[in-house]
């Protein structure tokens, strides 16, 4: 996320921008990173194969902690063995307990933050660029 920020805020360095820009850019940069982190951690239980960018269960089958993972864990919904687990078995208690939608949510309202950071900065190509890359963030995993 800081990755993300940090290069925004460097292209805004180097187009000599105001500091308050720059802020302004490492906070989107920040806010997309977070939202595509969050989405692609939802696309490892909703992917659909190669046609979304992830291959479905890649994250499950490393046993990676993310954030459905913990969510569903710290609800006592998955055991702490999680990853020996069946993957659709895991993955039917994430959706049926609402932790994918509710991690989607939370991808969204960081998009909907981006988009309110773009917002101050006047009509332009890239403004338009950058909005578009925050729709089809959200689009992803919907």
């Amino acid at each position: 996320m800081h990755l993300i920020g940090g290069c925004c805020c460097l292209g805004a360095v180097l187009s000599d921008a105001s500091e308050a820009e720059e802020g302004y850019l490492k906070d989107f940069g920040e806010r997309i990173g977070l939202a595509f982190q969050l989405t692609d951690d939802v696309l490892d239980y909703r992917g659909v194969g190669q046609m979304m960018g992830k291959e479905e269960g890649r994250d499950f089958a490393e046993g990676l902690w993310t954030l459905p993972t913990i969510r569903a864990f710290g609800r006592g919904l998955i055991p702490s063995n999680w990853p020996s687990s069946d993957f659709h078995s895991i993955r039917t208690v994430l959706q049926k307990e609402g932790v994918l939608d509710e991690v989607m949510d939370e991808a969204s309202a960081h998009v909907r933050e981006a988009q309110r950071v773009l917002d101050r900065f006047p009509p332009s190509s890239s403004k338009a660029e950058l909005a578009s890359l925050l729709a089809k963030l959200t689009e992803r995993a919907r």
